[in-house]
């Protein structure tokens, strides 16, 4: 039931498939969340609080925290975005694109796609696929389609319903369509970039990253793709060569937020300094280091996409 914007427990329940123990546990172990109470001591939940266990539930599924981890790791989230802009002058809220995100399960669009390719009936893919880019904007299709397939792909593989090297064919259909996509927005590179892409050497798994790069050049930006296990040789020769106005790099391997971390602290002194933004699975490690003012978590949503480029259109408009 809701109520001038406000929704009893049981509907935040249905909404969030969180059950009434844990709803009624969490806030009364962590004060997670503090719901508004009816005259009647009725817990009453707003759309933040909704959006707050969404959040919850996420890094819980995806990253395998606990609870409290969970909801340390939002809280940090929280005190990061309520600290005052930055030198450069730009909001928290537009470079912490970690924020609260939209819940993005398999749609029933993405769900027939998703059955088509673990079958390996490819034709059928690529014409779903067809109609879905006549229909939509390709946004839609990469944040509504592409991102909750390859999470629905993680957790194939981590219950065993999917094998390595099943993921490893469906990825090559996937980043075959895009290197197609891609062709349209290629474009000559500008001095100096807008940006520069990477996955850092040891790291395979690109597409999310190589599908931002699209969406990025399709916006009008000059990105400069290195793709996927890139040398620190070949990293930093960007950066000296190019001087590049931001980074983007992704990490679906702890070793992979340590080696991009590594790169960040060694990277060469650039004026003014590159803002470095990280996606991918461990990129939430990134809360947990302060003292990396420049370096900002990256999640795959569309939300985050928009914040990403009014970020870089500001850093534009700065160098004019």
């Amino acid at each position: 039931m809701q109520e001038q914007g406000l929704y009893h427990i049981q509907t935040v329940s249905e909404r969030t498939g969180i059950s009434l123990y844990n709803l009624r546990a969490w806030e009364k172990r962590y004060g997670f969340p503090l719901p508004k109470r009816s005259p009647g001591g009725h817990r009453l939940y707003d759309e933040n609080d909704i959006q707050a266990l969404l959040w919850i539930k996420t890094r819980m599924e995806q990253d395998h925290l606990k609870i409290s981890e969970a909801i340390r790791l939002y809280r940090m989230h929280q005190e990061k975005l309520s600290q005052t802009p930055d030198e450069k002058g730009i909001e928290p809220q537009t470079i912490a694109a970690y924020a609260l995100l939209e819940h993005t399960p398999l749609s029933e669009e993405s769900r027939v796609l998703y059955a088509a390719l673990k079958t390996f009936h490819f034709r059928r893919s690529h014409q779903l696929l067809d109609e879905g880019l006549e229909r939509y904007d390709l946004e839609t299709i990469v944040f509504q389609w592409l991102v909750p397939i390859l999470k629905q792909m993680e957790k194939d593989i981590e219950e065993g319903s999917l094998t390595p090297a099943e993921k490893k064919v469906i990825m090559e259909v996937l980043l075959g369509r895009l290197y197609r996509l891609n062709a349209l927005y290629d474009r000559d590179l500008n001095f100096p970039p807008d940006a520069i892409a990477f996955a850092p050497s040891g790291e395979s798994e690109h597409i999310g990253l190589f599908a931002i790069t699209i969406l990025l050049r399709k916006n009008g930006f000059s990105i400069l793709y290195l793709g996927p296990d890139t040398s620190d040789e070949a990293i930093y020769s960007a950066l000296e060569r190019l001087m590049p106005k931001s980074v983007l790099a992704t990490a679906h391997h702890k070793k992979s937020i340590d080696k991009i971390i590594a790169l960040y602290e060694g990277q060469p002194k650039l004026h003014p300094k590159p803002p470095w933004f990280v996606g991918g699975k461990y990129a939430h490690v990134l809360y947990e280091r302060n003292d990396l003012k420049y370096m900002f978590p990256f999640e795959r949503n569309r939300i985050s996409f928009e914040r990403l480029v009014k970020h870089m259109e500001q850093i534009r408009h700065q160098d004019l």
